[in-house]
């Protein structure tokens, strides 16, 4: 399913946008959902990324908790932690 939902229907339609000068430095970097590392997503990415993917058990092992690799962990999560913890309003003026 992801393989031919996500990755054969949507990968290559954003590969064709970029110009060709961009293609060699292109790396694909999946995060560890188990949907990711399955046997089949690893022949397609070793397929079409060769070398040049970041994944769990892949050529580059994804760092599990980067913030700069994952900005929702760093930034959003919290943010939406912070907000769904704060006291709740009393009264409508507080609303």
């Amino acid at each position: 399913m992801y393989v031919n939902e996500i990755l054969n229907a949507v990968i290559p339609k954003f590969m064709d946008e970029l110009p060709l000068t961009v293609l060699p430095h292109v790396w694909f970097q999946q995060d560890r959902s188990p949907a990711h590392h399955t046997r089949v997503v690893k022949q397609w990415l070793n397929n079409e990324f060769p070398e040049k993917w970041i994944g769990l058990h892949g050529p580059v092992e994804f760092p599990p908790r980067s913030p700069d690799l994952t900005p929702m962990n760093f930034y959003l999560w919290g943010r939406l932690r912070t907000d769904v913890y704060l006291p709740h309003p009393l009264n409508t003026a507080e609303l």
